[in-house]
């Protein structure tokens, strides 16, 4: 009885199991229909609507940098690039005049550094998130602008893979430091 059950299972189970792939990858392709083609940021926004879009001013006075990371942010159909800037004056003004939700910015800017321009911007627009791009892999660097009420750290070498998650936690209220310097301890950095 055994054999005549296993050979009837082995000649019918590739037909049982094509069904059952048809079947759930209907199920699947019905499931994923129903939901858009990338959730827009959810979480807590201080305030803002569940869907709402995030203004962002992109800040790098190196030109093909700019183009590097606003090449990168386009792809995200929840943020809007409302303004560039090449320094820091032009970066603190422009976030005077537009409001951005979020500044992308380099940290070492001609005219006024970044972080002169965060503390400038910080205090005339409290709400505005600030994640800091940078060449240095110092650990010192990122924990004194992390203390300085900077929300992110972002490496340019980690830029292709840290930068849309940076932009995503940094925007849900957490703060985020690269990948390259994952091994250091930022926890005194405590969010303020």
């Amino acid at each position: 009885m055994l054999p005549l059950i296993c050979t009837w299972f082995s000649s019918t189970w590739p037909y049982i199991r094509t069904l059952d792939l048809a079947i759930s990858r209907e199920l699947v392709q019905h499931r994923c229909s129903m939901l858009p083609d990338r959730l827009p940021f959810t979480a807590s926004m201080e305030g803002r609507s569940i869907l709402s879009v995030v203004n962002v001013l992109v800040v790098d006075p190196f030109e093909p940098w700019r183009r590097f990371v606003l090449l990168i942010l386009k792809d995200n159909p929840s943020l809007q690039i409302i303004g560039v800037a090449s320094d820091g004056l032009e970066t603190v003004q422009k976030a005077g005049e537009l409001q951005p939700d979020l500044i992308v910015m380099e940290i070492s800017l001609p005219k006024l550094n970044g972080i002169d321009a965060a503390r400038q911007i910080r205090s005339a627009t409290p709400k505005c998130k600030i994640l800091f791009l940078s060449r240095e892999p110092d650990p010192e660097v990122a924990r004194f602008v992390l203390r300085e009420g900077a929300r992110g750290y972002v490496l340019k070498e980690d830029l292709v893979k840290d930068l849309s998650v940076a932009v995503e936690t940094v925007m849900l209220g957490k703060r985020f430091v690269s990948r390259g310097l994952a091994f250091y301890d930022f926890s005194d950095t405590a969010e303020s």
